[in-house]
């Protein structure tokens, strides 16, 4: 009884830490983008009626028209941010849904868990999972250390995801390679027991476990902030976000294996 007392103790406590992530103040970040549409539609206007009241050379005309041109498509830009919420909302739920499963699971112990979880080739589906998420965050990393245009595809605003505030942790580490240094871990505590039969490869599986459950709460928060704060969705960061939940289902037998071999 007093086992599993602590587990739905650490279930409640990681509810209410996800909940924390989303009741994050993020009203200023999304005044400023409204205002910013605004003021580019105040500039569209003020540029447009200058030229039409001037009437001056056609050099000035040409000059005064790319710049309401440039105006316009950072307004089209903007409306534009809109495109892949739709997805970035179903794959949101479907993190918080596979959470509270997990926890749940994780309450219950190992005769809880679903045949397709215990199947023997999972194993491996770890380390592949973390070279695909590597490749992913690696990518994320180059675009936000070399500032340099990402490749979005058509769904979603990379570029304008990459460009927030929200791009870096504390305002200076990159979030892409916080995602390397989460995937790294997660191989690394996967490849030890490879190599070494001590105290702390008995545990690790519990590591991987709460590090991919760290993982996605902090990808709910990100995808959170995407969908209600900055208004435009990172396929690149829905696709980690996606292999960090995976990761998460993986990493759950081995883990009860251990904390049940404890009890």
């Amino acid at each position: 009884m007093p086992v599993f007392n602590k587990k739905i103790t650490l279930f409640a406590l990681t509810t209410f830490v996800i909940l924390g992530f989303l009741a994050m103040p993020a009203s200023q970040a999304s005044a400023k983008t409204q205002s910013d549409i605004a003021a580019n539609k105040i500039e569209i206007l003020s540029l447009s009626s200058w030229s039409t009241k001037t009437g001056s050379s056609t050099l000035v005309n040409i000059d005064n028209s790319q710049r309401i041109e440039k105006v316009r498509l950072t307004s089209k830009s903007s409306a534009m941010k809109s495109n892949g919420l739709t997805l970035a909302v179903v794959v949101m739920g479907w993190m918080i849904i596979t959470l509270f499963y997990v926890g749940v699971t994780y309450v219950r112990g190992m005769s809880a868990l679903p045949r397709i979880l215990t199947a023997g080739w999972l194993e491996y589906a770890l380390p592949i999972l973390c070279a695909i998420g590597l490749g992913v965050a690696g990518y994320l990393s180059y675009v936000e250390i070399y500032m340099v245009e990402a490749v979005c595809g058509p769904v979603g605003d990379c570029n304008a995801v990459q460009s927030s505030i929200y791009a870096k942790l504390f305002g200076f580490l990159p979030i892409g390679v916080l995602g390397m240094a989460g995937y790294f871990a997660i191989l690394g505590a996967w490849l030890y027991p490879q190599i070494r039969k001590d105290r702390l490869a008995h545990y690790a599986p519990v590591a991987n476990f709460c590090m991919a459950t760290f993982g996605v709460i902090f990808s709910i928060y990100l995808t959170y902030l995407e969908i209600f704060v900055i208004r435009a969705v990172c396929m690149w960061c829905i696709t980690s976000a996606i292999l960090m939940t995976l990761l998460l289902l993986v990493s759950l037998e081995p883990a009860l294996q251990v904390m049940d071999e404890g009890n």
